[in-house]
């Protein structure tokens, strides 16, 4: 037979031996069903362009046709900025042509390659003593229509056989930076 349990144990739990269970908590809301979008704070502006309306007068540069002595770039600008022009030759085998290429379609125009900022001869000194410049030029202009012709503008009669690119850099007198436009030409061999 089992002793019964002594009166003094009775008050502790309330007759019981283990003690009560915690309260449960509040109930859960329920879950919404849509997606949140993106959190406000991580959405960045993409600046605007200031460069619009960019096109050429030509692909290539060459003395045959269609290509031209000098391509003339034309554009718009939609405020004063300050735009940085850059012309860079692309550098490793079969980058020279002697006729201006058939338009390719969008999806095979420009594979990855390398391109490194052209140069150009200075001055009429002995070849050993003259050096070389970068091809590039920074121009502040207005808002409105402006236009170019590369080798005048950079100073040059002519350049080294290949494909280039014109990157234009425009930045805005608040300092706001756009993205690069850029244009593809070849350059010829005679």
């Amino acid at each position: 037979m089992i002793p019964p349990i002594a009166d003094d144990n009775e008050g502790m739990y309330g007759g019981r031996l283990v003690p009560p269970l915690p309260p449960l908590p509040a109930p859960i809301a329920a879950v919404p069903t849509s997606r949140p979008g993106p959190a406000p704070s991580r959405a960045r502006a993409r600046p605007k362009q200031v460069i619009t309306r960019l096109a050429t007068d030509a692909r290539c540069v060459g003395a045959r046709q269609p290509a031209r002595k000098d391509v003339t770039v034309r554009y718009a600008t939609r405020r004063t900025a300050t735009t940085t022009f850059t012309l860079q030759r692309r550098t490793g085998p079969g980058t020279v042509r002697s006729r201006c290429p058939a338009r390719q379609p969008a999806s095979r125009r420009e594979r990855p390659a390398v391109y490194v900022t052209a140069t150009a001869r200075r001055g009429a000194a002995p070849r050993a003593v003259r050096g070389s410049r970068r091809l590039v030029r920074t121009r502040t202009e207005a808002a409105g229509t402006h236009r170019f012709a590369i080798l005048r503008t950079f100073g040059v009669r002519s350049l080294k056989p290949g494909r280039y690119r014109l990157r234009i850099a425009s930045r805005t007198s608040d300092d706001v930076r756009t993205p690069v436009r850029t244009v593809y030409l070849w350059v010829l061999k005679p």
